[in-house]
């Protein structure tokens, strides 16, 4: 990889101390909406103005835990990098919170070509603006800027693609059944994860 020869191992070895614990929480991003989503037969306007609402605090909800746990690992591999490293990697969450729906929009349209497309050009742009950082910084900032730009890039993708407006609404009674389905998924990866592991 072209960053393997920008960047020294140390760099590598703190992204990967943060992606301990953001790599775990990366398998909840959606909460399991999204499957719930995409398996639904009919989906209304109110319920994805809903399902909106619920990823973006979910969203939030990741981003603001992994704030809280960077003085944590930072006292455990007594690294104070890790504090500002792991509140920069929790935008990426921040970001996929309002990705779940237009993603899964597409995948509900069986647009699995555009899907695909949007997935590798927003990983091109990324790996683009790492290297930018490599060159500019020389630091690990390059890696952390490759997840928050693949991310911001899937997003304005899935957006326009789907041709998707984003909407608010609550109370979240109206998909209380696509939650829950979310939930257990959730909690089955879970469970997937400790067994391999």
């Amino acid at each position: 990889m072209i960053l393997a020869r920008m960047l020294t191992p140390t760099d590598f070895g703190i992204y990967a101390m943060v992606m301990s614990v953001v790599g775990l929480l990366f398998m909840f991003r959606d909460g399991g909406v999204e499957s719930a989503l995409i398996n639904r037969d009919s989906v209304t306007s109110e319920e994805l103005a809903a399902l909106n609402s619920f990823n973006a605090l979910w969203g939030l909800t990741l981003t603001v835990g992994i704030v809280a746990l960077g003085p944590m690992l930072a006292w455990l591999y007594q690294e104070p990098r890790l504090i500002a490293a792991s509140a920069v990697a929790s935008v990426s969450f921040l970001i996929y919170g309002f990705d779940v729906q237009p993603a899964a929009l597409l995948l509900r349209a069986q647009r699995f070509a555009t899907h695909a497309f949007i997935e590798f050009f927003a990983l091109l742009f990324a790996l683009g603006v790492a290297v930018g950082f490599a060159i500019t910084t020389g630091s690990y900032w390059a890696l952390f800027a490759l997840d928050i730009a693949l991310a911001a890039a899937l997003l304005s993708g899935h957006i326009k693609a789907a041709r998707w407006r984003i909407t608010f609404a609550h109370p979240w009674r109206t998909v209380r059944g696509m939650l829950s389905f979310g939930r257990t998924l959730s909690i089955v990866r879970l469970l997937g994860h400790g067994s391999r592991n």
